[in-house]
């Protein structure tokens, strides 16, 4: 009887370590519940390392590349001013001014960098 009770509360304390919760159930002060769905949390975050992963392979634009994308009217406004930067293996960046109208002036920046940081 005595062996059977032990392997009872050790077969009861695996299962329940090895429990995975799906859902947590969070309160605020005010009473208030909201669920959440871990499991969808760790798929996003899988698919954003996965994700990360793949643009870490790709070859960055260079400036050229760049300053060709940018285009040379938006919405009838010509193109005023174009500049690129580089920023020491970084990032590349290209910007772009388009003047509307006497009082509006749109400026359009792209910006293409890879990551080099590992998590």
């Amino acid at each position: 009887m005595r062996q059977t009770l032990v392997l009872f509360i050790t077969v009861c304390i695996i299962a329940a370590c090895n429990s995975k919760k799906d859902k947590i159930t969070v309160k605020d002060d005010s009473g208030g519940k909201a669920t959440i769905d871990v499991s969808k949390m760790e798929d996003a975050a899988n698919k954003m390392k996965n994700r990360s992963e793949e643009l870490q392979k790709l070859t960055p634009l260079s400036l050229d590349e760049l300053k060709a994308s940018l285009p040379e009217e938006i919405m009838g406004a010509k193109r005023d001013n174009m500049e690129a930067t580089k920023m020491a293996g970084l990032a590349n960046f290209s910007k772009a001014d388009y003047k509307m109208n006497d009082s509006t002036e749109v400026e359009l920046t792209k910006v293409n960098n890879k990551m080099t940081r590992k998590y």
